[in-house]
């Protein structure tokens, strides 16, 4: 499945140069609050802190309110703030504002629980802030969705011990971003080209089989008009999930 993403930054949307840094890292974040609040927080005069790339609601909406090739307003730390257990890429990084190499997502909530349609939503923009950084940055910028460069905000600051939620998914997670990694270097069909060759070609030949198996006169003759009817779903199924989509 593919998913749309709706522009809310604002002229008071908070954000920074990256000073010549690539991103690479993508940070989990809970908004301790409802996605309006959030929309309204990341687009108020009054908020001079903070601010974040992209939220996800409860339905699986995505907002963004920072351009990918800026710095967002989530994820400052000096050394004085690291956690005990720091993330090792922060080490890595030592006294590196991490704002500078990191991208944020919020999450609506309080508690890290995500609905099924979040946490499709969620894996879904992992892959494409990936791939936009490659996209913007050159092949080189990629990285793999692994826990190296997939971590919580409680692994940057020592003030945010629990964000993005002690139910958060991260096993599931990264469990799904493992798998879509292990797909190498497959290239994934565009969402749309696959849905015209479905909606002209095989959609059609569906109906057509299914009206000739209708009107079938012996059962023979149904049963092969049945097979290949049932052929074009599973053709239109393995398009979709080609292309990153779910089967229907």
């Amino acid at each position: 499945m593919t998913y749309s993403i709706e522009w809310y930054g604002n002229e008071h949307t908070n954000w920074s140069d990256r000073k010549g840094y690539v991103p690479f890292v993508i940070v989990d974040h809970i908004s301790a609050g409802t996605m309006a609040s959030m929309d309204a927080w990341f687009r108020s005069s009054g908020n001079s802190v903070s601010s974040a790339h992209f939220g996800i609601s409860r339905n699986g909406e995505i907002h963004q309110y920072v351009d990918i090739r800026k710095m967002a307003w989530g994820n400052g730390a000096t050394v004085a703030d690291y956690p005990a257990k720091v993330a090792q890429v922060v080490t890595d990084n030592y006294g590196v504002n991490p704002n500078l190499y990191t991208v944020s997502i919020e999450h609506e909530g309080t508690d890290g629980s995500l609905t099924e349609d979040q946490f499709e939503a969620s894996v879904w923009l992992h892959t494409y802030i990936r791939d936009q950084i490659a996209e913007i940055y050159g092949e080189q910028a990629h990285f793999p969705l692994d826990a190296y460069h997939v971590i919580g905000h409680y692994q940057i600051h020592r003030g945010k011990p629990v964000c993005p939620g002690p139910l958060f998914p991260w096993e599931r997670l990264y469990a799904r971003l493992a798998e879509i990694d292990a797909k190498g270097d497959d290239i994934m069909l565009n969402a749309d080209v696959a849905n015209t060759i479905i909606s002209t070609f095989l959609s059609p030949e569906w109906f057509r089989c299914n009206d000739a198996m209708t009107a079938a006169s012996t059962e023979s003759d149904a049963r092969a008009w049945r097979e290949l009817r049932d052929y074009q779903k599973w053709l239109a199924d393995e398009l979709r999930k080609a292309s990153g989509q779910k089967a229907e």
